[in-house]
């Protein structure tokens, strides 16, 4: 078994240390991160009892491969493009995200496996039919990026499983493949195609995975945000999405929402109006995000803060009510119950046909 180093120490690092993927051939030994992060490399090393150091040279001495996670932090760049030297220098193996690639640019004489599963689109489909798909769909949905949503999806996955289904996943996060699920086709990324274009794409691979591997239930995280924040942040007016409800019949929705500790009812309602009228998607479950979005004015962007378990249970309103169950991302039994109700729904409905 191979020894993995993780970089750097981000939401998606901590997932699959939380998460613990079904790796054939790694085992995760060594976690690196920006010098500036050391508090954070401390404590992640306390908690995991994984070796944790920013010094490249160490950790890649006690590793054989290193995964590249991506950016989500918005941080500099040189310091992933330095370590991927060194550890090619030392012929390590590199895994990468398709993201993470497209933003680093050209790597010359650096050979890179990108984490990247798409399902394969066979010959003889009809090439502008937009095909039926008869398996139960469900759409996991958020504010925008850093809000949870891929963790939101394992714990669907685990749930059905438990209950004796056998779900098929499609991933907008690039970790999907480590958990055993497919890649949403990078065509849906491609400034060339059209939107009738991608949503083809996408139905038609859907539609031939539907065929060849019999599954009960569809779960696909749909990209970014729903909708526009404000008048700072379009969430790249959310094309994917629209690309993802165009090429799939969603049954029900779950949606992950940025902490807010004045959130209201009236505003729940209002998301659920966006994702049926936008999308045809009933959302019928909220999970609240670790976290918060505030807008910086000097560097034009929004910033995301992570807030802690206990933090969020003393700022969330205890009077907090809504249309449909909502859970903190924290309370894992709370989350449990919400994807039950959907599944309670999916069932109901199959029940009546």
């Amino acid at each position: 078994m191979k020894k993995l180093t993780l970089f750097p120490c981000n939401a998606d690092a901590k997932i699959l240390l939380d998460y613990p993927p079904a790796f054939k051939d790694y085992e995760i030994t060594a976690l690196s991160d920006f010098a500036e992060h050391s508090a954070r490399l401390d404590a992640w090393e306390k908690r995991y009892g994984i070796y944790a150091d920013a010094d490249a040279d160490r950790v890649l001495e006690r590793s054989d491969a290193l995964l590249l996670c991506d950016n989500i932090e918005n941080l500099r760049f040189d310091k992933y493009k330095r370590l991927i030297e060194k550890a090619a220098k030392a012929k390590k193996e590199i895994l990468l995200t398709p993201r993470l690639a497209r933003e680093l640019g050209e790597l010359p004489s650096v050979k890179t496996n990108l984490l990247y599963r798409p399902y394969p689109i066979g010959k003889g489909l009809s090439p502008q039919k937009v095909y039926q798909i008869t398996v139960p769909v469900i759409a996991v949905m958020g504010m925008g990026e850093n809000c949870d949503k891929f963790e939101t999806m394992l714990i669907i996955k685990d749930v059905l499983e438990k209950k004796g289904y056998a779900p098929v996943c499609l991933a907008a996060n690039s970790l999907g493949p480590l958990f055993g699920m497919y890649s949403l086709p990078l065509e849906l990324n491609s400034e060339q195609l059209s939107m009738e274009q991608k949503v083809l794409i996408l139905n038609h691979m859907v539609h031939q995975l539907c065929k060849e591997s019999p599954s009960d239930v569809i779960v696909v995280e749909l990209p970014g945000g729903i909708g526009k924040i404000g008048d700072k942040e379009y969430n790249h007016f959310s094309e994917i999405s629209l690309a993802i409800a165009g090429a799939l019949s969603v049954d029900v929705g779950i949606m992950n929402l940025y902490f807010n500790d004045r959130l209201t009812s009236e505003d729940l309602e209002q998301f659920r109006l966006l994702c049926r009228w936008k999308y045809e998607i009933e959302v019928e479950a909220f999970v609240l995000s670790r976290q918060k979005i505030e807008y910086d004015d000097e560097q034009l962007r929004f910033e995301y803060l992570h807030l802690s378990d206990e933090l969020r249970k003393k700022l969330l309103p205890s009077y907090l009510s809504s249309p449909c169950p909502i859970a903190d991302i924290g309370d894992k039994a709370g989350v449990r119950e919400a994807i039950a109700h959907l599944i309670a729904i999916l069932e109901g409905n199959l029940a009546a046909v």
